[in-house]
């Protein structure tokens, strides 16, 4: 595995000595082309194909610029290496539940906090949830009303 890296290596090295500092999209799906860069991604796990490519790609530009470094590829590929691989897909659906869940909690806070505030509008759980918004006329209920001064 070591000369298939560092045959990748001189591949992209020699990219970059040719004058492109970086790659764009274009480049870099004709780099993934090159029979030995392809044998390399299959040996790290990675099956590149015209329709995953650019979603490599997009992984792989970390400063978002449209181009990929020699340094953005190096770094993107030794992502892909090893059994860190699970334990980093494990650690990002626990964040996305993490994530989630403070989601939910600040969307309880707008709620029960500042829309009292705001004029007392009813919005209930189930027009938050879904994004839209309350019909017109509708008021926040307090619990104090009589049933006649709340407007449905």
């Amino acid at each position: 595995q070591a000369s298939m890296n560092a045959a990748v290596g001189a591949r992209a090295a020699q990219m970059v000595a040719d004058g492109a500092c970086a790659l764009r999209f274009p480049e870099f799906w004709n780099f993934c082309q090159n029979p030995m860069v392809q044998a390399y991604f299959r040996r790290i796990g990675l099956h590149v194909e015209k329709g995953n490519a650019e979603a490599l790609f997009k992984l792989m530009d970390a400063d978002h610029d449209g181009q990929i470094s020699l340094e953005e590829f190096i770094d993107g590929c030794s992502q892909f290496l090893g059994t860190a691989r699970q334990l980093d897909i494990a650690k990002l659906k626990a964040d996305s539940v993490w994530m989630r869940e403070q989601m939910s909690e600040l969307s309880r806070t707008i709620r029960d906090k500042f829309l009292p505030m705001a004029g007392g509008a009813l919005v209930s759980e189930e027009w938050v949830d879904e994004g839209s918004h309350p019909p017109r006329g509708t008021k926040r209920s307090t619990g104090h009303e009589s049933s006649s001064d709340q407007e449905v």
